[in-house]
């Protein structure tokens, strides 16, 4: 199990004027929400919300883990929305609403955008639990996925960027242990006119 470098500590510590167990405490709750999250990691998202940063200090694992939490947490935004349009009241509070459409003559999949996002969640956490891929791969397929789920999530998506993105993303259908997750992305796309 990965522990907090104390160098990272203390770099967290001075940047930030906190004390240990404060730091120490707030690098548990980001654990907490994202149990994948290696403490150091923890700790540069920490400071990154702080306007602070320290990537150097971490090594490949911690970038490995930090890669995954941006992917993920862009695969699915906490949304909190309240609004009042054209006499219409709309609050909404959840975890997990992907591409939320709210109003008149609005046209889009969300049912189908939101399988992907499931599907694409699923195979992101089956590549970072795989040992049959390297860390740099790890990280460029979590990139390709979230080039796939920013791009689903446009208006008018770029089918040429998913489809390049999904071409390397496929790949792992050649892995036994991955192939049950990269057949329901592949199948969803296809279905969504995203890829041919």
């Amino acid at each position: 199990m990965a522990r907090l470098k104390n160098e990272i500590l203390e770099a967290v510590v001075e940047k930030t004027g906190l004390s240990k167990q404060t730091v120490r405490n707030n690098i548990s709750k980001l654990r907490r929400d994202d149990a994948q999250l290696t403490p150091n990691a923890a700790a540069q998202i920490f400071l990154q919300e702080k306007g602070k940063s320290f990537m150097t200090k971490l090594d490949t694992e911690d970038r490995q883990s930090l890669a995954f939490h941006q992917q993920a947490k862009t695969i699915s935004n906490t949304v909190t929305y309240n609004t009042k349009h054209d006499h219409r009241n709309v609050s909404l509070m959840g975890e997990s609403f992907n591409n939320l459409i709210i109003g008149d003559n609005n046209q889009g999949n969300t049912q189908q955008i939101g399988l992907l996002d499931e599907a694409l969640n699923d195979l992101l956490d089956q590549v970072s639990k795989t040992d049959n891929l390297s860390a740099t791969d790890k990280n460029d397929i979590a990139a390709e996925i979230g080039t796939i789920v920013s791009q689903s999530k446009k208006t008018n998506p770029d089918k040429d960027t998913i489809s390049k993105a999904w071409t390397a993303v496929s790949v792992l259908a050649n892995i036994a242990t991955l192939a049950g997750a990269v057949a329901p992305v592949g199948k969803i796309l296809v279905d969504t006119g995203l890829i041919k």
